[in-house]
């Protein structure tokens, strides 16, 4: 048996004895846990000099000078997620979703100067366990989520002690905080790493990564993107939109949607490539099946922050890409393609037509292509970073047991994923 396999073996069994230790350590635990609603900023070491952090109302935060501050700082962030933490998409939550919108907390100066602001949301998180495609089972986890992910505040620890405080004193019922896309990079992750005060009232866990992250930055000419290719490449992209036209007759047409009037055609787009069933998560799926769910899509393009694509075969849709835009920055969300089409690569053809006409329609400077790694990602793009979910639970014996179990079934996955395949870890499981 090669090292390899004994590696990956060892790995296993280290995540079943993790998992075989859970019902143990819940009996073992008999300190009292303090809850977020009972950690307060204040209880974070403050000197004299340093900014003061506070959550002040969604109004205030929405009018007036604190607006037009936040605007221009929100302006200045170099995260591929901004968008996500501007006053123009918490407006768009606050119109919405308004029961999910916490009050943000502010950073400020003694002369009452914004140094940073991070908007909040509630959100019901699901730690789940995934096997072929397939969630085994989920733990979900009432938390407070950062809009952005990496908080917009200066880069020092007190204040990020601070702030830490303050998000979790903002919702007492919640169990955790939670960092959509944190980037590896970011001074955020090496300050969670490291922070005394973080171990002193939470459990760290990486609930997904650290994993590749890709932006592309769009050039300025569509011969300047292609020229990024090698000539195989070039050709191939090239065929592959010949070979569907001539599939579909010559009838092949990328639809750009930003229109508050263009949302229930897309809403329809998105039915008919969805029409099989399958647990697809996001917003794609839900504006698909509920006509609510497509009504507060039409609020995100009358904020001028939708920018969807729909690739036509004739009249039948064979690819949809949910967008949005927001001053230099496309994220591009989530991508569903027609089943039928499936052989003629209909979501790279789309993608290609697409980043077409985001160079010849009002260019944006960065496309964010989300979350998880994939061929037709490292492809297309020209920045490769590396970011994770995370999450900070509150000290206490169901998140202690949450944390040991999902961690452990990681750990089995990793194993697995070395072993070559799934029944490969059933065979050995079974061999002891």
């Amino acid at each position: 048996m090669g090292q390899d396999s004994l590696d990956a073996q060892a790995e296993i069994l280290g995540g079943v004895q993790n998992m075989a230790r859970i019902t143990r350590d819940a009996h073992d635990r008999t300190a009292s846990a303090p809850t977020l609603g009972s950690l307060r900023p204040g209880q974070a070491n403050r000197e004299a000099g340093e900014l003061t952090v506070r959550p002040v109302p969604v109004a205030t935060a929405l009018s007036g000078a604190l607006r037009r501050e936040w605007s221009a700082l929100n302006a200045t962030s170099s995260s591929a997620y901004a968008q996500y933490a501007s006053p123009e998409w918490v407006e768009h939550v606050q119109a919405t979703y308004p029961e999910e919108l916490l009050a943000p907390i502010v950073a400020q100066d003694h002369g009452r100067k914004l140094a940073g602001i991070v908007p909040l949301a509630r959100c019901d998180y699901a730690l789940p366990c995934i096997a072929r495609g397939r969630v085994l089972w989920r733990w979900r986890v009432p938390a407070i989520s950062l809009l952005g992910s990496d908080p917009l505040v200066p880069p020092d620890a007190a204040t990020h002690d601070r702030l830490f405080a303050a998000i979790a004193a903002s919702d007492p019922h919640a169990g955790a905080i939670y960092l959509h896309s944190l980037p590896t990079s970011s001074f955020c992750w090496s300050y969670l790493q490291s922070s005394a005060w973080i171990r002193e009232h939470f459990l760290l866990h990486v609930a997904a990564g650290p994993r590749p992250f890709h932006l592309l930055h769009v050039p300025p000419s569509f011969e300047d993107f292609v020229s990024r290719f090698k000539p195989k490449k070039r050709y191939n992209l090239a065929r592959q939109v010949r070979v569907l036209r001539d599939h579909v007759g010559g009838d092949l047409r990328l639809q750009r949607i930003d229109a508050v009037a263009q949302v229930p055609a897309f809403a329809a787009a998105a039915r008919s490539v969805l029409r099989i069933a399958e647990a697809r998560l996001g917003r794609l799926p839900a504006v698909a099946a509920d006509a609510s769910e497509a009504d507060k899509l039409a609020d995100v393009a009358r904020r001028g922050l939708l920018r969807s694509y729909v690739l036509f075969a004739g009249a039948t849709p064979c690819a949809v890409v949910l967008g949005y835009i927001w001053r230099h920055i496309f994220h591009y969300a989530e991508v569903a393609y027609h089943p039928h089409f499936s052989s003629f690569s209909p979501g790279t053809v789309l993608l290609y037509l697409m980043i077409g006409d985001l160079i010849a329609h009002q260019r944006p400077h960065l496309v964010n292509f989300g979350i998880g790694d994939a061929a037709y990602k490292r492809a297309f793009t020209d920045v490769h970073l590396e970011d994770a979910s995370v999450l900070l639970l509150r000290k206490g014996i169901a998140n202690s047991l949450r944390r040991t179990g999902h961690a452990g079934f990681l750990a089995l996955m990793r194993g697995a994923r070395r072993l070559g395949s799934w029944p490969a870890l059933q065979a050995r499981l079974r061999q002891g």
